[in-house]
């Protein structure tokens, strides 16, 4: 399926070169320059190529205005064409993968669905659920009462979209996901433990990569949020309440207590746990198997269990040694 320039811009939120209704049928680098291509443009000296052959560019801004006056340029421009690459590509694919194959899925009469979207066989669409523009929902995917699927997301086969749940523009999410499960409050009383019933939602926001069999809970006490182009891994377990800023990195594996906030591109490698409430700061890099239980500094490198900065405590180790020596 081909998308014009003017869908991927507004899909992107990035601007237009040429009038717009240029094609893309697929992205590729700079050696696949044709017509029909979207070309992701990662140095000026490669326009030349790609607007000889016909394609069209994805760049950044600063790169193609020196040229404009030179000679009509075709594409798209944003502030970071590597990531948009990469997302537009995932979008065009999962496209052609579904394409003459959306028959068979069960829609309620006051569902949303845009006549551009892509739904599979043995989707579920339940009441007031909304699917927006270009939004690819591949086999047994169910959308549940309220949730909100945004334009040009792409969503993998069984994946649940829980009540409630928004999810922003263009993003992926993984085969047998949940997002917005049910939130595991519990609470002791009388011998047994109870759960509260109290819930709100869970709201994504744009180019959230999230990995195969991943839960992310809905909020209990507040939402849980999920800010814009955040990557987690699979089996990922984030619980409700926590707040994640842009740009983060979760690897595989991990789990979040609940209230957990992790500041904007700090980064969890694969087996972290973290316990409830606390706060990762802003680019700090929690290692793999690390348990975390107290906040970690902006900037830190943490690791162990508990986690913490051992190159600080083997200077303190060797402070007292060396008060020690003669």
């Amino acid at each position: 399926m081909a998308f014009t320039l003017d869908e991927l811009a507004q899909l992107s939120e990035a601007a237009v070169l040429g009038d717009g209704r240029y094609s893309v049928f697929h992205c590729g680098e700079v050696d696949a320059a044709a017509p029909g291509v979207l070309v992701y443009l990662n140095a000026v000296q490669q326009l030349d190529a790609c607007v000889g052959a016909g394609a069209a560019v994805l760049a950044a801004i600063a790169m193609t205005l020196p040229t404009r006056k030179v000679r009509p340029v075709t594409g798209l421009e944003c502030d970071n064409p590597r990531v948009l690459y990469h997302v537009l590509s995932r979008l065009l694919t999962a496209h052609d993968d579904l394409s003459g194959d959306v028959s068979g899925a069960a829609i309620a009469s006051s569902a949303s669905v845009h006549s551009s979207a892509l739904i599979a066989a043995g989707c579920v669409v339940q009441q007031g659920a909304q699917v927006e523009a270009h939004a690819v929902l591949f086999p047994g995917v169910v959308v549940e009462r309220d949730a909100v699927v945004g334009a040009g997301c792409v969503v993998r086969s069984n994946a649940v979209i829980c009540r409630g749940a928004v999810l922003g523009s263009l993003c992926e999410i993984g085969s047998g996901t949940v997002i917005g499960a049910e939130p595991q409050q519990f609470v002791a009383g009388e011998g047994v433990w109870t759960r509260h019933a109290d819930r709100t939602r869970v709201r994504l926001g744009k180019r959230v990569v999230i990995g195969a069999n991943t839960v992310v809970e809905c909020g209990a006490r507040r939402e849980t949020i999920v800010e814009s182009d955040v990557l987690i891994g699979g089996q990922v377990y984030i619980s409700h309440d926590c707040h994640i800023e842009q740009g983060v990195l979760i690897i595989g594996q991990s789990g979040l207590a609940s209230g957990v906030h992790i500041g904007p591109g700090a980064a969890l490698m694969a087996r972290v746990a973290v316990d409830g409430d606390v706060h990762i700061n802003a680019g700090a890099v929690v290692l793999a198997g690390s348990g975390v239980t107290k906040d970690v500094p902006p900037g830190a490198r943490v690791w162990g269990i508990p986690a913490r900065s051992r190159i600080d405590g083997w200077r303190k180790v060797s402070r007292r040694a060396n008060r020690r020596d003669p």
